[in-house]
C-alpha cells in the first residue's frame, strides 16, 4: 500500500521520461520521499530562481537548501564545451 504523505507530491512521469523511482519511494515506509515535494510547478519556480542567481555564493546557498529540503545534491563542474 502506498505511503500517505503530509505534502503534495509530484505526479507520475510518463514511462521512460525519468529515473525518479517515484513508485519505489512511495512503497518504502522508510524511504526518503522529500524529492517528491518537487512538483512540476515547484520545479518551474526552482528553474526561475536558478536563472536569477548572480553569484557562486548564492548558488552554493541554493545547493545547501536543495539538500536540506529535498535530499538532493547540487554538483557543479566545469563543462567540456566550446563555442
Amino acid at each position: 500500500m502506498p505511503l500517505s504523505l503530509p505534502f503534495p507530491i509530484r505526479i507520475e512521469c510518463p514511462p521512460g521520461a525519468c529515473v525518479c523511482e517515484r513508485e519505489t519511494l512511495l512503497a518504502d515506509p522508510d524511504g526518503d520521499c522529500r524529492v517528491l515535494k518537487l512538483t512540476r510547478e515547484e520545479e518551474k519556480k526552482l528553474l526561475e530562481r536558478i536563472e536569477q542567481i548572480g553569484s557562486y555564493e548564492d548558488l552554493c546557498k541554493l545547493g545547501l537548501r536543495l539538500e536540506e529540503l529535498l535530499g538532493v545534491a547540487l554538483r557543479i563542474a566545469p563543462g567540456g564545451g566550446g563555442g
